[in-house]
């Protein structure tokens, strides 16, 4: 019994320091993401620019944005679970 609660502690420090380096990495690339100027009002139709596809660099930092974020809410799940 002892045994499977140390693993069970342990797994939760795994999740706790994954929680935290994911934030603190969600953090850094939100501030990387280049600024646009549509805002909110993109939403109601006023601005062209939501229709552009991303290219290059932007893409992949959407994509690492996503990824971090997925990786954040799970890891914030799973310690709160355990």
């Amino acid at each position: 019994m002892y045994y499977i609660l140390k693993e069970i502690k342990d797994m939760k420090d795994i999740v706790f320091w994954v929680e935290i380096v994911s934030a603190i990495m969600l953090i850094l690339i939100i501030l990387l993401q280049p600024k646009t100027s549509s805002g909110m009002g993109s939403m109601a139709g006023e601005d062209s620019a939501a229709l552009n596809t991303k290219r290059g660099g932007e893409k992949v930092i959407h994509t690492i944005t996503i990824i971090l974020a997925f990786t954040f809410a799970i890891s914030a799940f799973l310690y709160h679970i355990l």
